[in-house]
């Protein structure tokens, strides 16, 4: 019950781990993400669709216990800035008698990892987020997830999304019925 409460109620959930208060629009656009399967935002900047792709991948994987999501973008300074987006949100210091990020914090298997070419946040429950590169698309083949997040989807060639990143989406195996 209190899992379906929260989950109904994003902006509550996000308020409780993190500190932040979303727009209504950002609430709207989290759970469209969290409810479809496959989901495009086009807007232009200054819509903060960084940001609140950055409380869909811990409230998600929160939420689905051992998925996985790469985020991936035309540079690895926008595909970073999801993951540290996260990390610096989980560090963060409420006012007052606000938390802040420390429940967020309390979700997390340890500190961030990072290396020149992958950061990426485990969580307790056995999710995890990665950013990576796509500078030379070839170095990426053999990543596996359960969700792609691509920023500035149109920078990116058709070929390298269906040859490369496209495959990254495994399929989990559906359990027979006995």
């Amino acid at each position: 019950t209190l899992g379906k409460f929260l989950m109904f109620n994003i902006g509550f959930l996000v308020r409780i781990l993190t500190g932040f208060k979303l727009e209504s629009y950002q609430r709207i656009i989290i759970k469209g993400w969290l409810v479809k399967n496959y989901s495009m935002t086009i807007a232009g900047r200054g819509f903060s669709k960084s940001f609140a792709f950055s409380h869909f991948c811990y409230l998600y994987l929160l939420m689905n216990p051992g998925k996985h999501i790469v985020m991936v973008a035309p540079t690895f300074r926008s595909s970073r800035r999801i993951v540290e987006n996260i990390d610096d949100w989980s560090r963060r210091r409420g006012r007052g008698g606000d938390p802040g990020g420390a429940l967020l914090r309390q979700t997390f298997a340890g500190d961030m990892i990072k290396k020149p070419d992958m950061y990426k946040i485990e969580f307790s429950n056995g999710s995890s987020i990665t950013a990576l590169p796509l500078g030379d698309p070839d170095r990426l083949r053999g990543f596996r997830c359960s969700v792609l997040g691509i920023d500035e989807g149109l920078m990116i060639p058709q070929v390298t999304i269906d040859n490369v990143l496209k495959p990254f989406l495994f399929a989990v195996p559906t359990e027979e019925v006995m």
